[in-house]
């Protein structure tokens, strides 16, 4: 299943709608969307399946994800700025991600820790126990958390055929709007995010988790 945390940027769907790589079936795609977005109702209008969650930021959206849809058999996670560039990009990252693996798209340009979309096996993310575990990360940290889980147990694998853009002001090819304010541009994540991640680091949550991971995997 295939899951886009989205806020303020309804048009967005329709752009990426348009790209040559376009969007999984509708059956396979749910729209992440948060209690009192403005734009919420203009979202209405497209065929995907949708969820209205309570979220301050990008992590709370992520952290619903699992308890909501507890049995997938992998969990691909979108964006709303991403601009696909090749077909059936998600049917080749879902075949890869398996059970246990990250696959993650190329995205030429990308400065992102875990650059690219990932999509994550089932069986992986049930060991995480979330699909964002550290409740304190609301947005700057998110892609650091998947990478050092991926490079702890090597299970990081890019498709290179699948190609996706990121479209954000870093890169110059995307307007700051309020949406990137509220997220990545917002300065208390900034510098909340980081030290959440690294007092996470420290707790027993992530030695559990951890000890998880490693029992999944060898299992």
């Amino acid at each position: 299943m295939w899951f886009l945390p989205t806020y303020g940027r309804p048009d967005s769907i329709r752009a990426i709608e348009e790209t040559y790589g376009g969007f999984p079936d509708y059956r396979d795609l749910i729209l992440m969307l948060t209690e009192g977005d403005p734009s919420v109702e203009r979202y209405m209008k497209y065929p995907y399946r949708k969820v209205i969650c309570h979220a301050r930021s990008l992590g709370d959206q992520l952290r619903w994800i699992l308890p909501l849809f507890p049995e997938e058999e992998t969990y691909g996670i979108l964006t709303d700025d991403m601009r696909p560039r090749s077909p059936y990009w998600y049917d080749s990252l879902s075949d890869a991600a398996g059970d246990r693996l990250i696959a993650l798209s190329s995205s030429p340009g990308s400065t992102a820790s875990l650059p690219g979309v990932p999509c994550f096996g089932g069986g992986l993310i049930r060991a995480m126990g979330s699909v964002m575990p550290p409740t304190g990360v609301h947005h700057n940290s998110t892609d650091v958390v998947w990478r050092e889980i991926g490079d702890m147990f090597s299970l990081i694998t890019t498709i290179t055929e699948a190609v996706i853009y990121e479209m954000h002001p870093i890169h110059g090819n995307a307007p700051m709007d309020d949406t990137y304010k509220r997220g990545a541009f917002n300065p208390e994540f900034k510098f909340a995010d980081p030290l959440a991640h690294e007092k996470w680091k420290h707790s027993p949550d992530y030695a559990a988790m951890l000890g998880r991971i490693k029992t999944f995997i060898d299992g």
